[in-house]
């Protein structure tokens, strides 16, 4: 089996990643401490945030499955046999996220976005996430919105978060 070749998009992620990661330093070299918060004895925290990929086309179609094996009567064990039939079509190995995944990314990163302007908490420094469409494309909706797939930023719009 051969590998399938990477997107552009998916390039450009790796690229604005690796940007993001030569240009962190945790020593405090930098001598402005991004990415720490200072804790009351002085000295600094590292945030680290953790965020699951938001719902991706296989979700839909597992739980599509799921209600028609309890549609017909089927018990916990014929449920999940479905559900996990579901995942033997090879086109789903990387799917990309669902209407309602890039929906629940939007509200995720209007969320973070607020976090970051009503208290001390800073936008990452460093973003690393799972080569996977599902993960690449929550992180970019959420950390990088106006990131987009033709590349680069959109006109008129800059940074992250």
């Amino acid at each position: 089996s051969s590998t399938p070749p990477v997107s552009t998009f998916r390039m450009n992620v790796y690229a604005r990643v690796l940007e993001t990661r030569r240009s962190f330093k945790v020593d405090g070299s930098d001598n402005n401490n991004a990415g720490f918060v200072p804790s009351m004895d002085g000295s600094h925290k590292m945030v680290v945030y953790f965020v699951r990929h938001a719902e991706a086309a296989h979700n839909v179609l597992e739980k599509r499955a799921q209600e028609r094996a309890r549609s017909i009567g089927g018990d916990e064990a014929a449920v999940e046999a479905a559900r996990k039939n579901v995942l033997k079509d090879p086109t789903l190995r990387d799917p990309s996220l669902s209407f309602d995944g890039k929906q629940q990314a939007s509200t995720s990163a209007s969320g973070i976005n607020q976090l970051f302007m009503s208290t001390h908490y800073a936008p990452p420094e460093l973003v690393l996430v799972s080569p996977l469409n599902r993960a690449l494309e929550t992180a970019t909706l959420i950390f990088y919105p106006h990131f987009d797939e033709a590349g680069g930023e959109e006109e008129g719009k800059s940074g992250t978060a």
